[in-house]
């Protein structure tokens, strides 16, 4: 899979698309973009490159899901146990890709997705000047609609759920590690 600064993959590739897409920990956000041919999504990556997705936001998002036999609805109801919201919720995939909603665009007509989604595996930082931003720490910059004070909220409650998930990766390892074999046969 080659990379230039920008991909398009188009979404007549259907099934194979949750193969072509990066890597967990590659990804650093998922923005929803208007383009000539309607909604689609830009993937910005760890090292600042981009790719242009030729489908929905959630529609990427299910394909990130699903390739770890996940459920996009099952994860964010799972995630308003941290959040106590019905909307907005994060997006916890994997260790490596815990995907934080903020506000990026205003919608041209009702019912446009205006939420990108921020990994904050990757550590994003906050910036409010010269305009509020995430940044990462690979390159790559977002600006966001919401205040200071609602993003920061989001991004604690993401690193909350991201600290969970690897103290749960690390216990079932301890386990595995600390579990007595399987006595020998005599």
């Amino acid at each position: 899979f080659c990379y230039y600064r920008t991909h398009v993959l188009k979404k007549r590739e259907g099934k194979m698309m949750r193969d072509i897409l990066p890597e967990d920990s590659e990804i650093a956000a998922v923005l929803p973009e208007y383009t000539e041919r309607g909604d689609s999504t830009r993937l910005i990556l760890r090292d600042g490159r981009e790719i242009l997705v030729d489908c929905t936001t959630r529609t990427t998002l299910r394909y990130l899901a699903e390739r770890r036999c996940k459920s996009l609805g099952l994860m964010r109801t799972w995630a308003a146990r941290y959040t106590h919201r019905r909307s907005a919720n994060p997006v916890p995939i994997d260790c490596d890709l815990v995907l934080v909603p903020v506000k990026t665009r205003e919608p041209r007509v009702p019912g446009d997705n205006t939420l990108a989604q921020v990994n904050v595996a990757l550590a994003p930082r906050l910036v409010t000047e010269p305009q509020t931003a995430i940044e990462f720490p690979g390159g790559g910059r977002i600006p966001v609609l919401w205040s200071e004070k609602t993003l920061s909220a989001h991004i604690a409650e993401g690193r909350h759920i991201h600290a969970d998930l690897i103290r749960d990766q690390q216990e079932s390892v301890l386990r595995r590690l600390t579990q007595k074999p399987w006595a020998a046969e005599k």
